[in-house]
């Protein structure tokens, strides 16, 4: 039903899945937010809205970029749906704006890479794109692993020459100048106010409780995207390609970032983090096969989807 509805035409009835998943997670993190609250503390109204607002901004973009690119047709925001539902068992959101607000930056510089392809270089949009990740890096600092992007990405979508590695590092650098100028008008110049990476390894356990039963059936999903875009990846022309190995690499910088330079291991944070490449890739799973309908096995596998973030949500 949700899936059907998300990738048919009528942009309405995209509209109210959009509507009805984001007003539970505004509903859930309100609830949430009044519930951890003591008397000491004040009602956290500003974070919940920067998180909810790149939640909501992530999932139109992606929804209307992938539209521009004709990955999807007009109408169709199963994308924006899929990661919205990741976002749905994202509990305590709020409290990692910080961290949704560096995966907004992150579609972004993706959405710049994908828009230099076959087009003539643009060494400003080079300098931006290396703006955007020196503003990654001081927002979420764990995710410093992406400055890797500028060898991979520009790679990818243009001619590689050395300029291509030197204007994006000239664009971090004037970022980082500019949080530097500003902790030194401020008398606070300090390492670890500038910037601060923790290096932690993952802790697993083998009990099995109904949050960790859950979170292994979410990342079961996550596989079987990922395997169904496998193979699906050499049917797509070389631009459809591109941007795949993009997300690719994005999923992979994901990964390691939320495994070995978090804080503190977060088992929730990693999963629903890697929703959002697993997001894209889901055009590849839900294939309509009648005019606007998908497979009953891909609807019970969403909906059951849709149950378990629901029920992490609850549970944790």
């Amino acid at each position: 039903m949700f899936v059907s509805i998300s990738k048919n035409n009528n942009s309405i009835s995209t509209f109210l899945v959009f509507t009805i998943i984001l007003g539970t997670n505004i509903a859930c993190s309100f609830w949430e937010a009044r519930k951890a609250l003591t008397t000491e503390e004040s009602f956290p109204l500003a974070e919940i809205i920067i998180s909810t607002s790149a939640i909501l901004v992530i999932s139109i973009l992606l929804t209307f970029f992938l539209q521009k690119l004709k990955f999807t047709g007009i109408g169709d925001g199963i994308v924006g749906v899929v990661f919205l539902t990741f976002m749905l068992g994202f509990k305590d959101s709020y409290l990692y704006f910080k961290e949704l607000l560096a995966l907004l930056v992150i579609l972004i510089v993706n959405v710049r890479f994908i828009s230099l392809y076959n087009k003539p270089k643009s060494f400003f949009q080079e300098f931006e794109i290396g703006s955007l990740l020196g503003l990654l890096v001081l927002i979420c600092p764990s995710f410093f692993v992406f400055v890797f992007m500028i060898l991979i990405g520009f790679t990818l979508v243009v001619s590689f020459s050395w300029r291509d590695f030197v204007i994006p590092l000239l664009g971090m650098f004037w970022v980082f100048l500019l949080k530097i100028i500003y902790l030194f008008w401020e008398d606070d110049l300090l390492l670890d106010n500038f910037i601060r990476i923790f290096i932690s390894l993952p802790k697993f356990s083998l009990e099995l409780d109904l949050f960790v039963t859950l979170l292994i059936f979410v990342f079961i999903f996550e596989l079987v995207i990922i395997l169904k875009l496998i193979s699906a990846l050499d049917n797509r022309g070389i631009k459809e390609r591109v941007n795949y190995w993009i997300w690719i690499w994005t999923g992979f910088f994901l990964f390691i970032s939320l495994l070995f330079f978090q804080k503190e291991f977060n088992k929730l944070m990693f999963i629903q983090f890697i929703g959002l490449p697993c997001s894209v890739f889901s055009i590849e799973y839900f294939k309509v096969k009648k005019p606007f309908k998908v497979g009953w096995k891909q609807e019970l596998i969403f909906f059951c989807f849709l149950i378990s973030q629901f029920a992490i949500r609850i549970y944790t």
